[in-house]
């Protein structure tokens, strides 16, 4: 079963397909040309055992696994004897563990190049010539598989089912189907390929149903699915690229087609090899700041991309913005926001100017002198982990009203941040500044005090981010994370804030309490009672482990496994693995971010889709109206109850038209008492916390608390 579950996950491979039934239907696809099917699972096979034999490990073994199953059904496309094309899978299969080694350790490492199907093109050129000398004849079997004409626009899925040597009708749409399974994104490129390909291969006069065609067509969809769909990040600039590399694959084929001829050789995948290749290589951050994130550091579906990308936005990481702490302590309103109307025009748009008001008022008094300003020197604190490039601090302060246009920053630091941009603080306090050139400096550290030298009509802060470290040059986007806004309705705890004027900023208070409320220690173990409707009540268990990388996790039962993070600041969920627990999922979407800050707290978060309780029509309905949509909206809030001493946490996560609900309640004491996930009116779930404790290791004994059930009702009562 190891080795079938095995060579399935090969055919899927190259596409990183998912869903098991992808996988399925591509193997089905394969069969359906049955000597080329079974050779190719022989030459999959011998992958396998070669692998073993030689006791390599398994880094690279799917892919390799998917060029042995490619290398063989070409064997078994080209030659029907009985042991010529199995003689030479096995032995080309040898060959195709030993070049994938040598590339990976060579090629492929030095320029940062994946194996793709070089390996498989390389053993096939090698190996041809061999057949020729053995003057052996390949076979051209007749096609069993046709459509009526009415049906003859179908012919142009035929390229997808050729990339498993079944370049049908049948197999283009088993292949099409997979891919819808596994990503309706990927299916789209890979319809999209069709038409380009074939558009284009119809302008040069390319007969549509010739085999250079088909062969075109071929590496077009592979160099626009895995271009556009696995190793760029989805959107329009990665389509119009993905589109650019299935018409070069178009040309390159058409070219290499008349060159290898001479030595009587078929092109196979080598124009999509070469075309992802000139795209990785051509494409990369050294052309700009536009390609610098064009690239994903990790390859996969682009639902899945799309719905990391979105979760990492959401908590603060954005590749198009930069993060920053806010400056200051308290609370601050923003005077003047990106694209403000006084002086945050052109390239200068993007910047805060912050100050402090009581009563609608900047300050006390007359405001004629500086110390009448509630913001006049207060503290400047270091918003980022940088290096003190420049400083500047014996411009003197304006008197109220008036401005200095001759040193328009005044008083300022210039730290340069460890990615190459650089974070401007201006219009200090002269004589205030506490660091110097070359100080290394971190988050919460006190710099200088805000003042009113430069263009300052009145004491306030100006932040900004910048590209390069001449003083004033073109400012960049960024965004303030971890702090708070205020509304009249609530205070909002943001990663990702990207002020307005007016607004009322300040940084959150730690409740130390609260993330003590929320220990996830290391070998932790918690034991639940869980009550699902129309179902028994189980007992399931958490455990808290940590893996070799230095990452946290927390395992069920089932297998099932969320990794987690704990600063001072919040907890966060993220990259859920394992089979399906819906247990596991409800703490998830129950806590899934969990700020540690003082007060009554509301706060925004992003779901992936694969962990809502959705019934099959959601999905399908989802599919329908929200295609592209992977995660949900999901809001938060939290406040404290004085009379059962316990923090209750709600949370709604919509998508779409469909919504679901989490309640929990937690407490110093015991931590996570209870949590409930439900739907409208109806319960699809609710856990109580039966008991919690360490689990025993080396050098650490077993350490197991009270259940509740012997606990007082008093007790309860009071968490």
């Amino acid at each position: 079963m190891s080795l079938f579950i095995k060579l399935l996950e090969g055919y899927g491979s190259f596409f990183a397909l998912s869903h098991p039934a992808s996988k399925i239907l591509i193997l089905l696809a394969a069969l359906l040309q049955p000597h080329s099917g079974f050779i190719g699972l022989l030459g999959g096979l011998s992958i396998i055992m070669w692998r073993r034999l030689l006791q390599f490990d398994s880094e690279s073994e799917r892919i390799e696994i998917i060029n042995g199953i490619l290398l063989g059904s070409l064997m078994g496309s080209l030659y029907s004897s009985n042991y010529v094309d199995i003689i030479l899978t096995v032995s080309g299969a040898l060959l195709v563990v030993i070049f994938s080694a040598i590339f990976s350790d060579t090629i492929g490492k030095q320029f940062k190049l994946p194996l793709l199907g070089t390996p498989y093109a390389m053993v096939s050129f090698a190996l041809l010539p061999l057949c020729a000398m053995w003057h052996l004849v390949p076979t051209h079997a007749a096609n069993p598989y046709t459509v009526p004409a009415s049906l003859s626009f179908l012919n142009l899925l035929n390229p997808l089912g050729a990339m498993y040597f079944n370049g049908t009708v049948p197999g283009g749409l088993l292949v099409l189907i997979a891919f819808c399974l596994s990503s309706r994104y990927l299916a789209l490129l890979a319809v999209g390929a069709c038409i380009c390909s074939y558009g284009f291969l119809s302008l040069l006069g390319v007969y549509p149903d010739s085999i250079i065609s088909l062969v075109a067509r071929m590496n077009s969809v592979l160099s626009a699915c895995i271009l556009g769909g696995l190793f760029a990040v989805p959107g329009k600039k990665s389509l119009f690229v993905s589109m650019g590399a299935a018409v070069l694959s178009c040309v390159l084929t058409l070219s290499l087609t008349q060159l290898l001829s001479v030595v009587s050789l078929p092109v196979l995948a080598l124009p999509f090899v070469l075309s992802l290749y000139l795209c990785l290589l051509c494409f990369n951050a050294q052309r700009g700041k536009n390609w610098t994130y064009f690239w994903l550091t990790v390859p996969s579906l682009p639902e899945q991309s799309l719905a990391q990308m979105h979760v990492a936005r959401v908590r603060g990481i954005d590749p198009r913005s930069i993060a920053l702490h806010l400056p200051l302590r308290g609370g601050w309103h923003v005077y003047q926001g990106f694209g403000g109307k006084h002086t945050h025009k052109g390239i200068w748009q993007y910047a805060i100017d912050f100050f402090q008001t009581s009563s609608g008022v900047s300050f006390t008094g007359s405001g004629r002198q500086l110390l009448d300003y509630h913001a006049y020197g207060k503290p400047v604190f270091s918003p980022v982990t940088g290096t003190v490039v420049e400083c500047r601090a014996d411009v003197p302060d304006n008197p109220p009203g008036e401005v200095d246009t001759i040193n328009n920053w005044g008083n300022y630091i210039l730290i340069r941040l460890d990615c190459g941009f650089y974070v401007l603080l201006a219009h200090l306090q002269p004589q205030s500044i506490r660091v110097i050139t070359g100080s290394r400096v971190h988050p919460g550290e006190v710099l200088a005090l805000v003042g009113n030298s430069g263009r300052s009509p009145q004491p306030h802060l100006h932040m900004h981010v910048q590209e390069d470290h001449v003083l004033g040059s073109k400012t960049v986007p960024f965004h303030l994370s971890n702090v708070i806004v205020h509304t009249k309705e609530n205070d909002i705890f943001s990663l990702n804030s990207t002020p307005h004027e007016n607004e009322l900023l300040s940084a959150p208070t730690k409740n130390t309490a609260l993330k003590k409320a929320l220990r996830f220690s290391v070998g932790s173990k918690f034991q639940f009672e869980v009550k699902v409707p129309d179902q028994p009540v189980k007992i399931e268990v958490l455990n808290v482990t940590l893996d070799l990388a230095g990452q946290f996790w927390i395992e069920s039962g089932s297998g099932a496994s969320v990794a987690f993070s704990i600063t001072d600041d919040l907890l966060a969920f993220f990259n859920r693995r394992g089979p399906e627990d819906s247990f596991l999922d409800a703490l998830i979407l129950t806590l899934g971010l969990t700020p540690f800050a003082e007060g009554r707290l509301s706060w925004s978060d992003a779901t992936p889709k694969k962990l809502l309780p959705m019934s099959l029509l959601d999905h399908l309905s989802s599919a329908i109206f929200s295609p592209f949509q992977e995660c949900a909206q999901s809001s938060y809030h939290r406040s404290w109850d004085p009379f059962l001493r316990v923090w209750t946490q709600t949370a709604q996560h919509k998508l779409g038209r469909w919504s679901c609900s989490a309640r929990a309640n937690f407490c110093e004491s015991r931590g996570l008492v209870d949590f409930e996930l439900t739907q409208g009116k109806q319960s699809l779930l609710k856990a109580r916390l039966l008991r919690s404790g360490i689990k025993e290791d080396n050098g650490i004994p077993a350490s197991t608390a009270t259940p509740l059930s012997q606990v007082s009702e008093l007790e309860i009562s009071q968490c």
